[in-house]
């Protein structure tokens, strides 16, 4: 008798149905999986997965269908679990809670922009301009230069 993953496999044609979209993104929504995270298990653009999901491709290539299935079956959860889990910092003693406030809160907001890569990306290259502006402007004022703001 054949297990419900095989008869999927063979019965999966490629053709992206609403269902299958659906479970598709219910998955990686579930796993906490950006797009760009499940494009490199796919070895496609990220691109690929969001048209998987919301159109307009219809079908998914031949290549890749045995590897969709074994996705939504859970074969690839906990390596996919294990690569994305948000990563551990241990802060050295001595940094002001104020810093170590600030780096929370940065960390928070972060995390919630999880499915949301290109917001991700613009907060962290606000922070980048602002703590060179301020590391500028604090150098400047140390050697006796007029601060331009």
């Amino acid at each position: 008798m054949k297990s419900q993953a095989q008869n999927e496999k063979n019965l999966f044609d490629g053709i992206l149905s609403t269902e299958l979209r659906t479970r598709l993104k219910d998955k990686r929504l579930r796993l906490g999986l950006p797009y760009q995270a499940m494009a490199r298990l796919f070895g496609v653009d990220w691109s690929t997965i969001r048209k998987w999901e919301r159109g307009p491709t219809k079908r998914c290539s031949v290549t890749l269908r045995p590897k969709l299935i074994d996705f939504l079956n859970g074969k690839y959860d906990e390596m996919l679990k294990a690569e994305n889990e948000p990563k551990v910092f241990t802060y050295k003693r001595g940094i002001p809670d104020d810093v170590l406030y600030c780096m929370e809160r940065f960390s928070k907001a972060y995390q919630l922009l999880r499915y949301r890569p290109d917001l991700r990306e613009n907060l962290l290259d606000n922070v980048e301009k602002i703590t060179n502006e301020m590391l500028k402007s604090m150098i400047e004022r140390k050697s006796g230069k007029p601060d331009p703001l």
